[in-house]
């Protein structure tokens, strides 16, 4: 590792950014670099501007992408190489504002019981049913499932915030039913390994089939979320 991808990394993790945020800042950092075959320090707001237009024009990268990509250059100019008048020449774009997508009630229902294997049904319930994102599911302890008090502790969730969540009783029935087939002691839904949590790729997988198996219109997991949110 280069003492500058330290730096940068260190600045990061100084401001308590996740995790997965500081996985993809420094390896967008690290593509710009590869761009132009120099160390980054050595590149300009011409080589910026032509590696946003080559982002754009060439590669296509999804919006989302794109603004990632910006947002990365934007911290290591301004708080690693602190060259602030840099950050002017690194404009963000406007945001597309789109209307989520709101599945029915028989396409919810579709979608949930699409899944054969009981902790892939219950990992996609848990997502809908407790509006929770990937990475809260992948992290639930069994301790975390509160069945008396109805309630799911979501701990160190989006911004480092622990918050509560409704144990709703079709949940709950899914969630009984199968911690009495997998007996999970710690993690609720472990990896390949029983000591280490599920990770976040291999839900993705296992829901996403069920998703395109059944043809739902749903894009993304978010989806889930904002059905769960319409659903209240």
């Amino acid at each position: 590792m280069t003492a500058l991808r330290q730096r940068m990394l260190e600045d990061l993790r100084i401001r308590n950014y996740a995790p997965t945020t500081v996985e993809c800042y420094i390896r967008s950092v690290a593509e710009f670099a590869q761009h132009f075959h120099k160390p980054p320090d050595q590149l300009g707001s011409e080589e910026i501007r032509s590696w946003q237009l080559f982002l754009l024009n060439e590669k296509r990268v999804k919006l989302s992408t794109y603004i990632q990509a910006v947002c990365a250059l934007r911290f290591f100019y301004q708080n690693t190489l602190h060259r602030k008048i840099e950050i002017d020449r690194i404009p963000l774009p406007r945001y597309e504002r789109k209307l989520p997508v709101i599945l029915s009630k028989a396409e919810i229902k579709a979608l949930l019981e699409a899944p054969k294997n009981l902790k892939h049904r219950a990992m996609l319930a848990t997502m809908y049913g407790a509006g929770l994102r990937v990475s809260e599911v992948a992290k639930l302890k069994v301790s975390d499932v509160d069945r008396h008090r109805r309630v799911i502790w979501v701990r160190g969730g989006k911004g480092y915030k622990d918050r509560q969540v409704m144990l709703a009783e079709p949940l709950r029935e899914v969630l009984a039913a199968y911690w009495r087939w997998k007996r999970p002691t710690e993690w609720l839904f472990p990896g390949s390994n029983p000591d280490c949590p599920i990770d976040r790729g291999s839900i993705s997988g296992a829901c996403g089939v069920s998703g395109r198996h059944h043809q739902t219109r749903t894009s993304s997991f978010a989806t889930a979320r904002v059905c769960n949110a319409s659903a209240r």
